[in-house]
């Protein structure tokens, strides 16, 4: 698996970026899982959000601004990655804030299991009661003690937008072009019940969005995470 992780933005929301590059910097193991960060936006680097930022940026120009380019900047990054030889990512969103590492032998066992069972994306997020998420009766997969269900084909956010491992064609195969984001979402669901067969989840909380910002402006929770 040659592996990158790749995270989604815009221009616009480039007040996120020093709280991005702050939690990943310091909530990742980068001895054991040193992978190339990109992140996706139009035209701004994102060496410009700290002085210490060394993470790459995928600019896909400024024709792809705006909510409905969401999977169409998706597309051009998948495929120029996968031009470059990655075949899986580790897909995150710009408020995805990490406010705690995970496990390192939680993901190592992850990335394991990951190519034995041959899935095409392992969730790695917290179940959350927004996402009404419906699994198959199997729940007999454990890594270190947390249970790893497979989504059951019919379910509500079969494809969502939560941080997973995905093997790169998969994530291709469910998209598709012109849709913003909860449009994604919901018509990728429905792809994605007749496309993806080897969908998982693992309920690991290390991440919390609803902290971060709200309407285009960053939540004082979210600057407070910034200064300490």
């Amino acid at each position: 698996m040659k592996t990158a992780i790749l995270i989604q933005s815009n221009d616009d929301y480039d007040f996120l970026w020093e709280g991005l590059f702050l939690s990943w910097k310091l909530n990742w193991n980068w001895k054991e899982f040193n992978f190339p960060v990109f992140l996706i936006t139009e035209t701004k680097q994102f060496s410009q959000s700290h002085p210490d930022c060394d993470f790459k940026t995928i600019n896909v120009g400024s024709d792809l601004s705006g909510p409905k380019n969401y999977s169409n900047k998706l597309i051009k990054s998948l495929l120029k990655l996968k031009k470059e030889g990655y075949t899986h990512v580790l897909y995150s969103q710009d408020d995805s804030w990490a406010f705690t590492q995970p496990d390192t032998l939680v993901i190592k066992d992850c990335i394991k299991m990951f190519q034995e069972k041959n899935m095409d994306c392992l969730y790695i997020h917290e179940q959350n009661w927004i996402f009404p998420f419906t699994f198959t009766s199997d729940d007999k997969n454990k890594i270190q003690g947390h249970r790893v269900r497979k989504f059951k084909n019919g379910s509500r956010f079969y494809f969502n937008h939560g941080n997973a491992i995905w093997d790169i064609d998969s994530l291709l195969k469910v998209q598709k072009k012109d849709e913003a984001p909860y449009e994604n979402e919901i018509n990728g669901t429905n792809r994605a019940w007749n496309l993806l067969k080897n969908v998982y989840q693992i309920n690991i909380p290390w991440y919390d969005q609803d902290v971060v910002h709200y309407k285009g402006k960053i939540k004082e929770s979210g600057a407070h995470m910034v200064r300490n």
